[in-house]
């Protein structure tokens, strides 16, 4: 069975020569208005097939060598999937580990994560949801220091969840650690990742404008402090937007987000011709 940090390697080599190509402007990829900031700064664009490649994108870095990895519905192990985990999200890598999120189907009360080392053993560990929780399963984020990470569901929420990080040691439940409580709601938050241990960047498939001034938005969440495995709160701001492609006649979804030094990628779903975007950005340090 193949691992499941292993992204076939067309589709990383792909990726990676892509992203090398010289960047054409902003505005050559961004039909229509794309709102960025100081901060955040549209630079590029690469195709990749979507099978593998329609969730999420994580950068993993193991013995010296970076990779792309993506995640898409191709990317679910048959085992987890004859186990009823019918969704993966966005994954999230720190220090050659990789953590993907799984959800089961409607109603479920479990979720799953699976921790990758990287020798590539894989422990999987289970969540039974508390109140307020969906079963929905959508990102996880691994926040510097490597003792939490942050998840998140479906919908209107005012708040993210947070989980202590496993190991190999550690038992096979997570239990919730701490909530993060936001000063203003966020619709269908897709992916998150940490810029700084105060600072997650968001990647939104929100559609609409009555939460913020422009849709399918890049948010900047800002915590009161370093996860602690305390309740806290945080400061939700648009930074940008997601562009996307008009020539496209399907619905497009915006997935999962990686920070990478001071490149920024979003993974965007075409709803078409079986192809899925990468666009990057630049961030100011």
């Amino acid at each position: 069975m193949r691992p499941p940090f292993r992204a076939p390697a067309s589709l990383v080599t792909v990726a990676l020569v892509l992203l090398a190509v010289a960047a054409p402007s902003a505005a050559a990829l961004a039909p229509g208005r794309v709102v960025t900031s100081e901060d955040l700064t549209l630079v590029a664009s690469t195709v990749v097939p979507d099978v593998h490649a329609d969730q999420g994108l994580a950068t993993v870095t193991r013995n010296g060598v970076t990779t792309l990895l993506t995640r898409g519905a191709g990317s679910i192990p048959r085992s987890l999937l004859r186990a009823g985990w019918t969704h993966i999200g966005d994954p999230d890598s720190r220090d050659g580990y990789v953590l993907d999120a799984y959800q089961g189907r409607a109603g479920s009360h479990v979720t799953l994560f699976a921790l990758t080392a990287p020798d590539g053993h894989r422990t999987l560990y289970t969540h039974g949801l508390t109140p307020g929780e969906t079963f929905h399963n959508s990102f996880a984020a691994i926040a510097p220091g490597s003792a939490y990470f942050v998840g998140g569901g479906w919908g209107t929420m005012t708040r993210l969840l947070v989980f202590p990080m496993p190991s190999r040691g550690s038992p096979r439940t997570l239990p919730l650690a701490a909530v993060i409580t936001l000063d203003r709601r966020v619709r269908n938050v897709q992916g998150c990742a940490f810029e700084s241990p105060t600072a997650l960047l968001c990647s939104t498939n929100d559609p609409y404008t009555d939460l913020f001034p422009a849709a399918r938005q890049i948010l900047r969440v800002e915590l009161a402090r370093p996860l602690d495995g305390r309740a806290l709160s945080a400061r939700v701001s648009l930074l940008a937007t997601v562009p996307v492609d008009p020539t496209c006649t399907g619905t497009p979804e915006t997935e999962g987000i990686d920070v990478h030094g001071s490149t920024v990628q979003v993974l965007v779903n075409s709803g078409c011709n079986d192809l899925a975007t990468i666009y990057r950005y630049t961030r100011s340090a």
